[in-house]
């Protein structure tokens, strides 16, 4: 199944073609705001927001050797978790909405034998 054009995709999918852009840079580049918003084709105060998320949660840093440009702070990646973006608000708390389904989930495949009850 392709992928749908990212200004079809749900929040979700935009946030994990951001994480995959940040990703993809590697944990050495450094980047602006604008710059991955520009990557991504999204709107730039969307991707502004989730990326202060990021910020707050400790994901992504600041450079404080060179000067801002016209694009924003200088950032990079500090904390890789893995493929799937993080799922965080613009505060940086983690988003735990679905997040019992998604244990109910984990557990019957590792049982194997389970019952509604």
């Amino acid at each position: 199944m392709s992928r749908k054009p990212i200004d079809q995709q749900q929040p979700t999918e935009c946030r994990q073609a951001i994480w995959d852009e940040i990703k993809g840079r590697g944990e050495s580049a450094l980047f602006t705001v604008s710059e991955i918003a520009k990557c991504v084709r999204l709107d730039p105060s969307s991707t502004r927001d989730y990326m202060t998320g990021l910020i707050n949660a400790g994901y992504l840093g600041t450079h404080t050797i060179r000067k801002a440009t016209a694009g924003g702070n200088i950032l990079y990646l500090e904390r890789d978790t893995g493929n799937d973006a993080p799922r965080v608000r613009k505060d940086g708390s983690a988003v735990t909405q679905g997040q019992s389904q998604q244990y109910m989930w984990n557990a019957m495949r590792v049982l194997k034998t389970f019952t509604a009850y």
